[in-house]
């Protein structure tokens, strides 16, 4: 992936702005591990659904905000999570597209779950999870498709 610059990108002037890394050197790489952690636990949470996304990434982009301005832009500018990252901190919302696409990832791995788990409470609890989780996704405010375009330009 091409590194970009700030000719390239105007919005990563802006994030470079958020930056505040700590003036201590022990805490910077602490904050880097735990995001760094954080962004894995992220990564785990799209692959299981007892493990939440969201509030993972938001814990990284919080501790690399606070330690190291490269983590920091490659998390907000990185192509699986960026958008995403921003959006949910800007109460953009998602397009109806991104919001089938986890809500059907989520099905698809809970579905998983609920066959392979041979206690019915869990199984039912599963279920009723699911479905509050996407219920509430659903009712996310919906980005339209055309502001992904004109974001782009």
């Amino acid at each position: 992936m091409a590194r970009e610059t700030p000719d390239k990108n105007p919005d990563l002037h802006a994030l470079r702005h958020e930056v505040d890394a700590t003036r201590s050197k022990l805490l910077n790489g602490l904050l880097v591990v735990f995001g760094t952690v954080f962004v894995a636990l992220g990564v785990v949470g799209v692959l299981l659904p007892i493990v939440p996304t969201t509030p993972f990434l938001l814990l990284a982009a919080f501790c690399y905000a606070h330690s190291s301005e490269r983590f920091y832009l490659w998390l907000l500018t990185n192509r699986f999570f960026g958008n995403y990252i921003r959006d949910w901190r800007e109460k953009k919302g998602f397009t109806v597209r991104v919001k089938i696409w986890i809500i059907s990832i989520m099905a698809s791995t809970m579905g998983a779950s609920i066959y392979f788990v041979p206690i019915t409470f869990v199984r039912v609890l599963l279920i009723v999870i699911g479905f509050g989780v996407a219920i509430y996704i659903w009712r996310l405010p919906t980005k339209d498709e055309n502001t992904l375009e004109e974001d782009a330009t």
